[in-house]
């Protein structure tokens, strides 16, 4: 059962997410390395709800979108992971066309989403000077 998301926003605080997108026109692909990392945001478009990921230091003016979803309802939850399913519109006015998407949003606080694509140091367990050879 498909749960709506209410017009409004989800918190008083912002949501950070990575989102991996599962389609392209409407086919399922591969999720393409490095997944879109911003803010997720709910607004009203003539009635229909849409879930925008913007940009992570955007102003509150005019800014376009990373990606939109419309008509967006939760598929699953797993972990620290949302999966969300809805519609994707490709082109404009006439020849507009709508395709499924189904986006993977892994749950960032701010200061993860601003670390992302940072280097990673990877550590691992130096050797004692009590271990014996």
């Amino acid at each position: 059962m498909a749960v709506r998301l209410p017009a409004r926003r989800l918190y008083a605080c912002p949501v950070f997410a990575a989102v991996e997108l599962h389609y392209r026109d409407g086919f399922r692909i591969k999720p393409v390395w490095p997944p879109l990392v911003g803010e997720l945001r709910t607004v009203e478009v003539k009635g229909v709800q849409v879930l925008h990921l913007m940009k992570m230091h955007h102003m509150n003016g005019d800014v376009e979108a990373l990606a939109q979803l419309w008509k967006p309802e939760f598929a699953h939850i797993a972990s620290s992971y949302l999966f969300m399913r809805g519609l994707e519109a490709k082109g404009t006015g006439p020849a507009r066309r709508w395709c499924a998407q189904t986006w993977r949003c892994e749950l960032l606080t701010p200061g993860q989403a601003a670390d992302y694509f940072k280097p990673r140091m990877v550590t691992g367990a130096l050797p004692s000077a009590y271990d014996t050879a």
